[in-house]
């Protein structure tokens, strides 16, 4: 009935267990606080220089300097993504796995999405070659790292 140090034998698995993650979840969490920190990054350099941030991207500088506005507001959602990746990532027990799996599943998704938007503008020919696959490997990668942590954070 009972083993090692008084603890009640049975196979159940500790509830201690059942919260860490593994290290496989561990590495994956890793990967993904380093997507949301730099999702603050991008969006601090597209709040503070969005027309070298479309540069970054193969815009022109006609073209960057007329939708600087639109690359501000890009700014501003990549900063709340990372930072709810991270409070999330941060919080542990508090947020809990279900509220790191939902932050990860929401930044995999808005990474699909952007990578659509990369292929779109490639295929339409508004962005060369060398930046419109950098812009789809770069977004696609992201979203496989974002899915990856999320099935992680549920274990």
């Amino acid at each position: 009935m009972f083993g090692i140090r008084g603890r009640k034998s049975t196979n159940e698995t500790p509830a201690e267990d059942l919260i860490a993650p593994s290290s496989w979840g561990r590495t994956a969490l890793g990967v993904a606080a380093l997507i949301g920190a730099g999702r603050v990054g991008v969006g601090v350099v597209s709040l503070s220089q969005p027309v070298t941030a479309l540069r970054l991207c193969g815009a022109d500088t006609g073209t960057a300097a007329r939708v600087a506005w639109m690359t501000r507001l890009f700014g501003t959602r990549e900063i709340g993504l990372g930072a709810g990746t991270l409070a999330a990532i941060r919080a542990g027990e508090v947020a809990g796995p279900r509220g790191r799996r939902m932050w990860l599943t929401i930044g995999a998704l808005v990474d699909v999405g952007d990578a659509l938007a990369f292929a779109a503008a490639l295929r339409d020919r508004r962005l060369g070659v060398v930046h419109g696959a950098g812009g789809i490997a770069i977004a696609s990668s992201s979203a496989a790292a974002c899915a990856a942590a999320a099935i992680a954070a549920g274990r």
